[in-house]
């Protein structure tokens, strides 16, 4: 091949790199790159030519997603990456390229079952997708989308109520802005409809892009907008209205301040209805107008695929939606019945409070020890007890009752902070109206305040800028840092995912040097000497959204700076990577996998240390939270995963998908299944994720 020409392809490969704000407008390009060179047979060429662009081709893979986009691509990149491994040069990246091409050669296979009308999601879960086209450019003749979904959370504002759209990482549209600002008011007045009360306080809304594959521009995403919306006013006021979605549906167009729905051009409403076909909706909600143009391209590509399962339904405004019982189910409770648990379940409550109350003023009434032992969550109460169960003080910490799980030290914890022989109390305030919401407030033996601490540094990625709300702060442990007792912490940015390792003064509330950031959230934590020298580490279980992964790593407590692995996207500028004492990640499985799930999660109340087998214990979900499905781990001080057992509710779950052939088999509860979940997590060597195997072979 000629030289010349070569250089002059990777002249032109760079410019549209840079220019290129889509992650599998990168692939796509790279491969045709990669595709040249191949046609060469030549290891040197490959070698000189492809090597520089290999690991950021790799990133860019992991991200890759075949929905939305004909398969035709897809399928092209993956014989591109096969002939590519082959090539000597490509041995050391082998793995993670395979790594990377079996996910997507599985979510290309679940997409052609979608294409054929086989159902191959066991959920009957319905799902609200808004279709997006991609910013390509123009060079690479490139039409490319994907479907996006929204998650929609509220806050009571401490001022006044923001909105706050995640990825932010630039100034966003104006129409944008204004079709926010307008689905609010069209789902609000909605809202107001099922609602007593009818002034509204002033919320933080919070509007989480899930994918954040760019950053997003224009109004159709109006529709999809309200109903989320209206879905999460409704909940966060408890509403006898209950809104669910009946199937796993796209939506597109605007909405105006009548509730109208507003129509999308010809030539957009063509590629938004490829991108729903090549994906698993079965529902496109398109403006009326809309609708014609809408049918005939369907027609067209049901031409290659006749069996697609996907049904076009129009809508002239928000109401009309509203009706389709095929999209949304809406669902009233009888007031009365409403209203008689209601009363029943306070009736309860109050006759048990009274004679609690009793019976301790009878049993503790000589009581006079005033140092707090225990505490205890009574709905939106902390109480605090002196060891034999007297309450000594009580405050509200909370502004409803712990909808999820409780939890416990993380949030609250007693201590001897200045080592007087009193205990104190610290407790991370989670009341919404309160002075110190948010903050970590150290309290002494009487409840009166020693110091607050409110976490509030600024943090960025390569790729995204945040706009600070809150952070969520988490208590690790106790220890000794230059001779001072010290408590260690975490804190996430919410509603984001950076999150910061550090420690304070216990006995003063001041902040001491040294902060890890983590490219994701941390679950839990504790302080260990795993290395049996009489000084304790410190042991995190967390997540990494650079590697979609669970991370388990072990750190110099001593020692707190720079940040986790990540290649680019995650990357914190400035922050050296940190050298870890021991670190591994354990990526989705193929449940987890066939179930859409971006990463796999771990439970907060499901990570403990016992001190006899020297053993940590966690576990990690399998599929969503709510179905409660998990794979739990048991790990030594070493770092090597000591069991790995299998509950029958996960068990039972995916093995009726290997029966099914939608998994491919060993079944669950086998000694072969084991060794799957076992042989994929990597070691983190300093500088690159490594087996097990070379991992242990060096340390």
């Amino acid at each position: 091949m000629d030289v010349i020409n070569i250089e002059n392809k990777r002249s032109k490969l760079n410019d549209l790199l840079s220019s290129s704000s889509s992650p599998r407008e990168r692939v796509l390009i790279t491969a045709e790159y990669f595709d040249s060179l191949i046609a060469s047979n030549d290891n040197n060429i490959i070698e000189s030519y492809a090597i520089e662009f290999i690991e950021p081709f790799i990133a860019s893979l992991y991200y890759y997603n075949p929905s939305g986009i004909n398969p035709a691509l897809t399928g092209k990149l993956i014989d591109i990456c096969e002939k590519l491994s082959g090539f000597d040069c490509i041995i050391p990246f082998k793995e993670r390229l395979n790594s990377a091409l079996d996910r997507i050669k599985y979510e290309l296979s679940v997409l052609k079952q979608s294409l054929n009308g086989i159902k191959n999601r066991t959920t009957t879960n319905g799902r609200f997708y808004i279709p997006v086209i991609e910013e390509t450019t123009e060079e690479s003749g490139l039409k490319l989308g994907l479907l996006e979904s929204i998650s929609v959370s509220l806050k009571k504002s401490k001022d006044k109520g923001k909105f706050v759209i995640v990825p932010s990482g630039k100034e966003l549209e104006q129409r944008l802005i204004e079709q926010v600002k307008t689905s609010w008011n069209v789902a609000l007045n909605e809202a107001k409809k099922y609602l007593k009360k009818r002034s509204i306080d002033e919320l933080d809304v919070i509007i989480n892009f899930d994918k954040r594959y760019g950053y997003y521009t224009g109004d159709s995403l109006g529709t999809a907008l309200t109903v989320l919306f209206l879905e999460e006013i409704l909940n966060y006021y408890n509403s006898p209205i209950v809104i669910s979605k009946n199937s796993i549906a796209a939506l597109t167009g605007g909405i105006d301040e009548e509730g109208n729905v507003k129509p999308v051009s010809n030539e957009i409403i063509k590629q938004k209805t490829g991108i729903v076909f090549f994906s698993d909706a079965g529902l496109f909600v398109v403006p009326k107008q809309d609708e014609q143009t809408a049918e005939n391209e369907l027609s067209l590509l049901k031409r290659k695929y006749p069996g697609r399962q996907l049904k076009i339904e129009s809508i002239k405004s928000f109401d009309d939606l509203l009706n389709r019982r095929n999209a949304i189910d809406i669902k009233k409770q009888k007031v009365v019945v409403r209203g008689a648990k209601y009363l029943k379940k306070h009736w309860v409550n109050t006759a048990v409070t009274l004679l609690l109350t009793l019976a301790l003023a009878v049993l503790f009434i000589l009581d006079f020890d005033n140092n707090p032992a225990t505490l205890e969550q009574s709905g939106r109460l902390i109480l605090v007890k002196n060891k034999n169960g007297k309450v000594l003080w009580r405050n509200k910490f909370y502004d409803k009752e712990p909808v999820f799980d409780y939890f416990g030290d993380l949030l609250e914890r007693i201590e001897d902070v200045n080592n007087d022989g009193k205990n104190e109390v610290l407790i991370v305030d989670q009341n919404n109206n309160s002075e110190n919401s948010g903050a970590l407030v150290c309290f002494n033996y009487k409840g009166d305040t020693l110091w607050v601490f409110q976490f509030g540094d600024s943090i960025r990625t390569n790729y995204e800028r945040f706009e600070i709300l809150s952070y969520g702060i988490r208590m690790v442990g106790f220890d000794y840092f230059n001779n001072r007792k010290t408590l260690y912490l975490t804190a996430q940015l919410t509603p984001y995912f950076p999150t910061a390792v550090f420690r304070l003064d216990a006995a003063t509330g001041n902040r001491l040097p040294g902060t890890y950031w983590n490219p994701g959230g941390i679950t839990n934590g504790t302080l260990v000497d795993i290395n049996n020298d009489g000084t304790k580490e410190l042991v995190l279980l967390g997540i990494n959204n650079e590697f979609n992964c669970v991370t388990f790593f072990a750190m110099n407590k001593d020692s707190l700076y720079g940040r986790g692995p990540a290649i680019y996207r995650y990357v914190f500028p400035g922050k050296k990577p940190y050298k870890f004492i021991h670190f591994f990640m354990i990526p989705n499985s193929d449940y987890n996998n066939f179930m859409n799930m971006r990463y796999p999660l771990t439970y907060i109340n499901d990570f403990n240390y016992t001190e006899k087998t020297k053993n940590f214990k966690f576990s990690v979900f399998q599929g969503p939270i709510s179905d409660n499905l998990t794979v739990n781990y048991r790990v030594g001080h070493n770092f090597k995963i000591k069991d790995i057992v299998i509950p029958d509710q996960f068990r039972v779950a995916r093995d009726s998908l290997v029966a099914r052939g939608f998994l491919s088999p060993p079944y669950t509860d086998t000694k072969e299944y084991v060794k799957i979940l076992k042989d994929q997590i990597r070691y983190w060597d300093g500088e690159k994720f490594v087996t097990a195997e070379e991992y242990f072979g060096r340390n």
